[in-house]
């Protein structure tokens, strides 16, 4: 075979070649163009303008509770406050706050703290990821014996 025969050979062949791998990748389903480029937008979410508060009156369940519980704003953050509160001692009481009422408040709750002071005022912050505009009521809850001691429908001022 002459040279010049084998550069044509050589050509005839690239050109197969490189057309069996396009059909190939026809074939496969595989696309030889370039992949589209994907934005990501980010999305500021906007916090109520006008501060959420709401409170309560505590209703006893299983244990005599009394008292009330507030949900105020102080520098930008939240905050459950329970007032004048009177209630029984038990051994693993919670402070919790609940998207549902008495009777579906398991439904969606969240435990803020341990709860230990059962006369008189206390504090708890509410975590940033907390929707306050969802929460329903605040309750005094037994864990150890799944027990509810009392609970509080908070409504907006």
């Amino acid at each position: 075979m002459k040279k010049s025969s084998k550069i044509v050979s050589f050509s005839i062949l690239a050109v197969l070649l490189a057309g069996g791998v396009s059909y190939g990748a026809f074939l496969l389903g595989k696309s030889q163009s370039p992949k589209p480029e994907v934005k990501i937008e980010k999305v500021e979410v906007e916090k109520p303008v006008k501060p959420i508060s709401k409170t309560g009156n505590f209703a006893s369940v299983n244990h005599t509770t009394t008292g009330t519980a507030t949900i105020k704003q102080e520098n930008g953050k939240y905050y459950l406050h329970y007032e004048n509160i009177s209630t029984d001692q038990g051994p693993d009481l919670k402070v919790v706050i609940s998207t549902g009422d008495k009777s579906t408040w398991k439904s969606n709750y969240f435990t803020l703290s341990n709860f230990s002071q059962i006369k008189g005022d206390s504090k708890y912050a509410i975590p940033e990821i907390i929707d306050v505009s969802k929460i329903k009521s605040a309750l005094i809850w037994c864990e150890q014996h799944d027990s509810l001691f009392g609970i509080a429908t908070l409504e907006e001022k």
